[in-house]
């Protein structure tokens, strides 16, 4: 099996989003996403963002807007990002970088 090519299809992404996505990079070198959408307050389901175990071997660190919560599911390799405290539309992201 090609590993690069796994890699290259493999991606990190956002298989839903809690509001209007405005921007989603994954940048395959580094290794590193990030996702930044509009929040909408009337949603109540998370934003879900897959994680392919490929190219997190080590782990990854999570960072999120403040007033936002995660939850990393290990059987289906998805991060659950919730709304905890903020009660107006906003803009708010999440970034995943790798450990070292």
């Amino acid at each position: 099996m090609n590993w690069d090519v796994v890699r290259a299809f493999a991606r990190v992404y956002a298989r839903a989003v809690s509001g209007i996505p405005i921007h989603m990079d994954f940048d395959l070198q580094r290794r590193h996403f990030r996702l930044e959408w509009q929040l909408s307050v009337t949603i109540r389901q998370p934003t879900e963002v897959f994680i392919p175990e490929i190219h997190y071997p080590l782990g990854f660190h999570v960072y999120v807007s403040e007033g936002l919560k995660w939850t990393f599911d290990w059987n289906l390799s998805v991060i659950y990002i919730s709304n905890e405290a903020l009660h107006s539309t906003t803009i708010v992201y999440v970034i995943i970088l790798p450990k070292q």
